[in-house]
């Protein structure tokens, strides 16, 4: 099995490509994780997730931590540390488990942090969170052990997370425009949408006293998805 750089979704990406990925009812997806700002609804910090060790396999699911039938389905899960990085400077660290799951159809990886492992500190919020990456209908699967191209596709792309205290941020993408949402329990909600090209979503609804601050959040998602060396693909 060749190993797989993350990919994940371009919500920056210009008008053009994306409308002309609509017309197909395929969204694009981008290589690499970026220096984004992100956070939950009340808390905008500047850094990016890299890996700080080795992967370790969850060997109890099998040999290296994996089981499958290619090109049916595969499922691999391992541990992996991770550090937070601003403007280069390691200031935190988190171990991830990791689960990747993939069909022919479907692309699933969720990101278990545990407790901050970086004495005490939790410096993206994320101790006790959850991330979820799901793809439908990927346009590359690993069943032909080829590296995925630069233009891979997707008729669905969602981002899901549900921080330690409860929020849930959610970006979900089709051909039809992207859906921004926050779920912040005891304090309220919003929703934004964005047509296909677009960068500014327009709001929909918000019950919560900072919508500039979530919508900031929401928007650079991505930004809480770690390295990851089999996603998208089988």
């Amino acid at each position: 099995m060749v190993k797989q750089s993350r990919l994940l979704l371009a919500l920056g990406a210009g008008a053009g490509g994306l409308a002309a990925a609509s017309a197909a009812g395929l969204i694009p997806l981008a290589l690499a994780h970026a220096d984004d700002e992100i956070g939950d609804a009340g808390s905008l910090t500047s850094l990016t997730l890299v890996k700080a060790g080795p992967e370790v396999p969850y060997t109890p699911l099998g040999v290296d931590g994996y089981v499958g039938f290619q090109p049916f389905f595969t499922e691999w899960q391992q541990d992996q540390p991770i550090n937070v990085e601003v403007d280069g400077s390691t200031v935190g660290s988190y171990d991830v488990f990791e689960s990747d799951y993939a069909t022919p159809l479907t692309d699933e990886s969720l990101y278990d942090f545990g407790a901050a492992t970086s004495g005490g500190t939790d410096p993206a919020g994320l101790a006790g969170a959850t991330v979820t990456d799901f793809a439908y209908d990927p346009s590359f699967n690993a069943a032909t052990e080829q590296l995925p191209p630069p233009d891979v596709t997707a008729a669905l792309h969602d981002i899901h997370v549900v921080f330690g205290d409860g929020v849930e941020d959610n970006v979900l993408t089709t051909a039809s425009g992207t859906l921004y949402s926050v779920d912040d329990p005891g304090v309220g909600s919003a929703d934004w949408f964005a047509a296909p090209g677009s960068t500014e979503p327009s709001l929909l609804f918000s019950g919560l006293a900072d919508t500039a601050a979530a919508l900031a959040a929401v928007e650079n998602l991505s930004s809480l998805l770690p390295p990851d060396v089999w996603y998208p693909g089988i």
